[in-house]
């Protein structure tokens, strides 16, 4: 019996690529999103408790300071809001290839289950024929 051997093999690399391109495509904007929503949560809790101000006459620097981190908060939690579309998409897009990809490997999956059956099939039936020969020759 031939070695088996799937049709759809090369599409199913180029699926498998396709989906490892969109894997980089989502993973990079996700990192993006993710280091933007950790330096938030950094600012945050410096918001919360500030270091103690032992000159007075700094404290203005200090409001403006303050401000100011308020300010990048406010402008990250922005940008994260411009990049949510684009996460989203790239995510879907992620899934789509995921899955395309997935239903080839099931396809081959059951083609190899089939030919793994008939295989055996056809070993049974040369084993059969082999020994009824030997039984008939002795």
């Amino acid at each position: 019996m031939r070695n088996f051997s799937y049709r759809y093999e090369k599409i199913l690399h180029l699926k498998s690529f396709i989906r490892k391109q969109r894997e980089l495509e989502f993973s990079e904007i996700a990192l993006i999103i993710e280091k933007m929503r950790e330096k938030i949560l950094e600012y945050k809790e410096f918001l919360e408790n500030p270091p103690q101000i032992s000159d007075s006459s700094l404290d203005l620097e200090y409001r403006r300071y303050f401000d100011a981190i308020a300010a990048e908060i406010k402008f990250l939690e922005n940008e994260i809001e411009k990049l949510t579309p684009e996460y989203n998409r790239r995510k879907e897009k992620y899934i789509a290839a995921k899955k395309e990809e997935r239903i080839l490997e099931k396809l081959k999956e059951k083609r190899y289950k089939s030919y793994i059956t008939e295989y055996f099939k056809e070993e049974s039936k040369i084993l059969d024929e082999i020994s009824t020969r030997k039984f008939y020759e002795s």
